[in-house]
């Protein structure tokens, strides 16, 4: 005996609100999952840059690439094939093209890649050149432009930011920028925290790569640390332990 069922408007009406219902539930959920998986490339993309890194300290007798090529630097000429220290990174052979590609729905806002798939001079993740990368530090003082960072000369690695989330403002509109800048300057590249739900990725000197919560999205340097010219400001968090007088 075969049943039929005839549903009344009414009762159809209870089914969609309550499939609309538990949609509601589930979407906030789903949304969350599929943040928390582009945070986790990102981090993945990470270190695989820190392998880059690891892998052309290891065959530059120790130095850390320069973040750009400056021939006119104030103490010595600098040098990275490509001219950016992402794009020395990938011609070289150390990465792929794609990693320096957040994973985001607007990818042009924030990283490219040119027409041949080669990296553009916008990426998704800037590089700490202040403390690593040869500008500001030379010889325990300040200088416009020094050689890069030897492996030697950082005693606190494990610690010190390499790359992390960045994003910069050009001409009011917000892009990729291949530095980090360690002062809370928006011309120039600052930590990136509206990218993941409010946190940043940071791939430290050590190679591992881990999310930081930024507590006001507004200054990520209150949570970050901004380093200055003052004594107070010289966080071995961007320095690595170069200068004498570096605290945590």
């Amino acid at each position: 005996m075969k049943w039929k069922w005839n549903f009344t408007l009414i009762e159809l009406l209870i089914v969609v609100s309550i499939i609309a219902i538990l949609a509601g539930m589930l979407l906030p959920a789903l949304n969350s999952a599929r943040e928390q998986a582009k945070s986790i490339r990102c981090l993945s993309q990470e270190k695989q840059i820190g392998l880059a890194f690891n892998m052309y300290v290891s065959d530059y007798k120790g130095y850390f690439p320069s973040w750009r090529t400056y021939a006119d630097g104030a103490d010595c000429p600098v040098y990275i094939e490509g001219g950016y220290w992402h794009v020395g990174l990938a011609r070289l052979g150390y990465a792929r093209n794609k990693i320096f590609v957040c994973n985001l729905k607007n990818k042009e806002k924030y990283s490219q890649l040119n027409a041949d798939g080669t990296p553009s001079a916008f990426n998704g993740y800037g590089y700490n050149y202040g403390g690593i990368g040869g500008a500001a530090l030379i010889n325990g003082g300040y200088a416009s432009y020094s050689r890069p960072a030897h492996i030697n000369e950082l005693k606190k690695i494990s610690g010190v930011y390499l790359v992390m989330d960045t994003i910069r403002s050009v001409s009011g509109e917000d892009c990729g920028s291949l530095i980090l800048y360690w002062g809370n300057d928006k011309s120039v590249g600052i930590p990136d925290a509206a990218r993941h739900s409010g946190k940043v990725n940071i791939l430290y000197g050590d190679g591992r790569a881990s999310s930081m919560k930024i507590n006001n999205p507004a200054n990520p340097y209150l949570t970050i640390k901004g380093w200055g010219t003052e004594v107070s400001k010289h966080f071995d968090c961007w320095t690595g332990g170069r200068l004498a007088d570096d605290h945590n």
